[in-house]
């Protein structure tokens, strides 16, 4: 204790109130620095090269498997197949259709058939919303390209909205 004590008496005497204080924040920042940050970025370094190392072994064995997945996934059935589809999700999320526009796209290089589909729709924001993603996530050939809100009056719970999707199917052979 004495000699700490002494210890301290000579470093006030040397470096003043400032140098101690600034000593003991480098002190501080030293040990934060071995005990918290260190340990941290070991743990980040494993992180991402595990993650790195995960994605290159997926990347070159399941891409293959997964476009040819996603290619069967767009010859499940014709238009009129996805259109009911749609239309059942739309029912699941308590939206009724009036109508359902669609026209194909002339774009053919691609070996996909691509229909433009437009729906005006009246509903609440959440049974919207919950429509959207019920039928993005049942369709995979499917794609949300335009959202358009439109209240009448501020204070109604009631949405008009027009939802303009794309719809991708494989050519027929």
């Amino acid at each position: 204790m004495n000699h700490a004590r002494w210890l301290a008496i000579v470093l006030n005497e040397r470096l003043g109130w400032q140098g101690v204080v600034g000593l003991a924040l480098m002190g501080a920042w030293i040990l934060m620095n071995v005990l918290q940050i260190y340990p941290l970025e070991q743990k980040s370094d494993q992180l991402r090269s595990a993650a790195t190392a995960g994605w290159g072994a997926h990347a070159m064995g399941d891409a293959r498997k997964e476009l040819e997945a996603f290619r069967a996934s767009l010859q499940r059935g014709g238009l009129e197949d996805q259109l009911k589809e749609l239309n059942e999700s739309g029912k699941t999320a308590g939206l009724p259709f009036k109508r359902i526009e669609y026209r194909m796209l002339e774009e053919r290089r691609s070996g996909l058939r691509q229909y433009q589909i437009t729906m005006p729709v009246t509903g609440s924001y959440p049974a919207i919303r919950r429509f959207t993603s019920l039928a993005l996530a049942t369709m995979p050939g499917l794609s949300l390209d335009h959202v358009h809100f439109q209240r009448r009056k501020i204070g109604e719970s009631a949405i008009d909205a027009e939802l303009r999707f794309t719809l991708f199917l494989a050519d027929p052979v």
